[in-house]
């Protein structure tokens, strides 16, 4: 997907003591139609959500955050099932870990709960999600949960 065309980044700066402001208004010269910053006080991770919630202008969300990676065809695989599965409620991702050794990042598809991913689509009723019970709204694959 392209970047200016699909991609809106809200960025919500809740009470930050580095310098991520700087950073942020950085990349909001270079994008300022796809990048949105905002301030308030530390109120933790909801409360920082919430306010980003209250800007959203598109179809669909995902919470990405500072210490997270996404695949490069994240947002282009989530949105074609999206698309294509009009009763859908919830998308759900695998979590793998990503740890630096001596510099470089290394991917680990460890995570207990890969078992649900076994399939790169998986459906399951959200009235029934038997042990697709999903706990965090950040995770890197697909499981589709239909209505």
């Amino acid at each position: 997907m392209d970047f200016k065309k699909h991609i809106q980044l809200i960025l919500v700066d809740d009470g930050s003591s580095d310098h991520s402001a700087a950073i942020i208004k950085k990349w909001q010269k270079k994008y300022p139609n796809n990048i949105h910053y905002y301030y308030k006080e530390n109120g933790g991770q909801a409360s920082a959500r919430n306010l980003g919630l209250q800007c959203v202008k598109a179809d669909w969300v995902t919470f990405i955050d500072p210490d997270d990676f996404v695949d490069v065809d994240y947002f282009k695989n989530a949105d074609e099932t999206i698309a294509h599965n009009n009763n859908l409620k919830m998308v759900v991702a695998n979590l793998v870990f990503c740890v630096e050794k001596n510099k470089f990042l290394k991917v680990r598809d460890r995570h207990p709960l890969k078992y649900r991913f076994n399939k790169a689509v998986n459906k399951v009723s959200i009235e029934n999600l038997g042990n697709n019970i999903n706990l965090s709204v950040r995770n890197h694959r697909v499981i589709y949960t239909m209505g």
